[in-house]
């Protein structure tokens, strides 16, 4: 929101944003499929649109069938358990998880996203069973994880006001570095499981036919925005 509000400056027009909630942030990419390729119509979109020709049916190839303007940001992905949990780190997550096999759930912003696989990687290298509980979005899921519907959450850092306020604790983050925010909490490699940090990229995609022209212009006022 606040990039729209200054790339309207920069290009002198209002940059109107619409909400399409659900689908883990893809719909956007479904919709510039039929969108009028005039730079008129802009998406932000995730990675994990990359993950959708092997984990469902769609018509049209990710790779190929959009255009793509720059990358925006990434996102921290980390576990968190409510304030209340009995579970205080990683060890006792896992420790809980051998104890009660299949007992212990997680909620996620869909099935087959960076946070679900990331989880059954997890489980491999630790050889435990974990319950998945996905939800149609990230606000969902950690409202779950908030009310105790659930027992933990792996999702994005949209758990930092949560964290801070004191209503979830955060267990571990999946990056390469512990978070400058939060350097108390371990990394999963520093508690042991080794594996890729998931992708967590944002960008801005629209329709394939987009003239390079168009794209440029609207490449170089985020980019300026951005700055």
């Amino acid at each position: 929101r606040v990039l729209a509000e200054d790339v309207s400056k920069i290009l002198k027009q209002p940059v109107v944003i619409e909400n399409k909630p659900g689908t883990a942030g893809l719909m956007p990419a479904q919709l510039l499929q039929a969108a009028a390729a005039d730079g008129y119509t802009v998406g932000v979109i995730p990675a994990n649109l990359f993950r959708l020709p092997y984990t469902g049916t769609i018509h049209w190839n990710p790779a190929t069938d959009l255009r793509y303007v720059i990358g925006l940001t990434s996102f921290v992905y980390g576990i968190v358990v409510p304030a209340a949990s009995p579970i205080k780190t990683m060890d006792d997550y896992v420790s809980y998880a051998k104890a009660h096999p299949g007992e212990l759930t997680y909620a996620t912003p869909g099935a087959y996203l960076a946070q679900h696989l990331a989880m059954e990687q997890v489980a491999r290298r630790k050889n435990i069973q974990l319950s998945h509980v996905p939800y149609k979005g990230t606000s969902e899921s950690l409202q779950a994880v908030v009310g105790s519907h659930v027992m933990s959450a792996a999702e994005t850092s949209g758990w930092g006001p949560y964290v801070e306020s004191g209503k979830l604790r955060l267990l571990v983050t999946f990056g390469e570095k512990r978070m400058s925010r939060f350097p108390d909490v371990p990394t999963l490699k520093e508690v042991g499981i080794d594996i890729p940090p998931p992708s967590a990229a944002w960008g801005l995609p629209v329709p394939k036919n987009t003239p390079a022209p168009v794209v440029q212009k609207l490449h170089d006022a985020f980019r300026q925005a951005m700055e």
